[in-house]
Order: structure tokens, then C-alpha cells, then sequence
């Protein structure tokens, strides 16, 4: 049969996939609607320049402190 109480193997792989698909969709959705509040938002009010750069620098400082300490878990 399969693999403890979770069916065949066929089953797990695709109820895995099926959920990091959903995962994804779900980060994509949640990015549009960030996208369509900023330009609507935009339309209203213009952001100044400095405003658009520090946020790229705070987006890129939490993604490198992310990705640091995932890299470090991985030899803990």
C-alpha cells in the first residue's frame, strides 16, 4: 500500500505539491494586491523619491537578514 496513514506515495507527492502551489498562488495574490493599492494610492498621492528608495533598502535589508539566517540554520 503506501506509507504509514497517508495512502500511496503518489497521494503525498501530489497533496505536497498541491499545497506549495497554493502557497504560491496565495504570495501572488497577496503581491497583486499590494501592487493595485500602491497605484491607487499613487493616484492620489505622489510618494516622494526618498519614500520609494528607503523602502527598497528596508525590503532588501529584511530579505538579506532572512536569507542569512536561513543559510545559518541550515548548519545548526
Amino acid at each position: 500500500m503506501g506509507r504509514g496513514s497517508h495512502g500511496p506515495a503518489g497521494a503525498l507527492l501530489i497533496q505536497r505539491l498541491s499545497f506549495n502551489v497554493g502557497v504560491e498562488l496565495g504570495q501572488l495574490i497577496f503581491i497583486a494586491v499590494v501592487l493595485v493599492a500602491i497605484h491607487l494610492v499613487q493616484r492620489v498621492y505622489e510618494l516622494p523619491r526618498q519614500a520609494v528608495v528607503a523602502s527598497a533598502y528596508v525590503i532588501g535589508t529584511i530579505a538579506a537578514f532572512w536569507s542569512i539566517e536561513r543559510f545559518d540554520s541550515m548548519f545548526m
